[in-house]
């Protein structure tokens, strides 16, 4: 198994006026980032659990005395259901919708973000935003459906699927502003050891030269 590259020079945490714009003009304690896809009916292969997040935010709210704002994107076939759900469970006041966004502006939507959210069901694996969310250093929640999967060390999320063990996590993350730099650090840690691309570079390097059986190729900067 070999891992995927991140420019971790590119997805790190940046310094951006967003985050006191957000938090004056909406007077939040909280921001959570979730820009995954809204797609949680229509695919057994793509469905992202949103419906579970919705639930599990609702109860959220309902066990914090910490005024909390979601950002969810604009994308997916679902959006429509999801904000269906969201007037449902009387929650569209924590609710901001953006359109999607280039790479630079998502990269100061993680760093403003407290925490991030991607996809609670199953097949649950590592994708793009855990990756991107993980290099910036945010605490990141995911179900990963086989944690053994993830080589020598098991990365630093938060594996949660239901919406209780989401709701009590980020009851738990909220409470905790020192746990969230200290999980953020440690994803941040471990995009460093094993996504960053000189890392994962020479690993495919090795397996051509294995393959191959010559030694020649080396991404290392002289």
């Amino acid at each position: 198994n070999l891992y995927c590259g991140v420019d971790t020079q590119k997805y790190k945490r940046v310094d951006t006026s967003l985050g006191k714009e957000l938090r004056e003009k909406f007077k939040v304690d909280l921001i959570i980032f979730s820009p995954t896809r809204h797609q949680w009916v229509s695919s057994e292969i793509t469905n992202k659990g949103n419906d579970s997040l919705i639930r599990a935010i609702h109860k959220f709210l309902k066990g914090t005395r910490q005024k909390a704002m979601f950002i969810f994107v604009e994308k997916g076939c679902d959006v429509a259901k999801s904000k269906s759900l969201i007037d449902e469970m009387g929650i569209k006041d924590n609710i901001l919708w953006i359109k999607p966004v280039n790479k630079k502006k998502l990269i100061e939507y993680y760093s403003v973000a407290d925490i991030v959210l991607d996809q609670f069901v199953e097949p649950g694996e590592l994708g793009q935003i855990d990756l991107e969310a993980m290099s910036v250093g945010v605490p990141t929640f995911i179900y990963l459906t086989n944690p053994k999967d993830y080589f020598e060390e098991f990365p630093p999320v938060v594996n949660v699927s239901t919406t209780d063990e989401i709701a009590s996590e980020m009851l738990r993350f909220a409470n905790d502003p020192e746990l969230r730099i200290e999980v953020g650090n440690k994803s941040r840690e471990w995009i460093l050891k094993y996504h960053d691309w000189d890392v994962v570079t020479d690993k495919y390097i090795a397996l051509y030269e294995k393959i191959l059986g010559i030694k020649r190729f080396s991404s290392k900067k002289e």
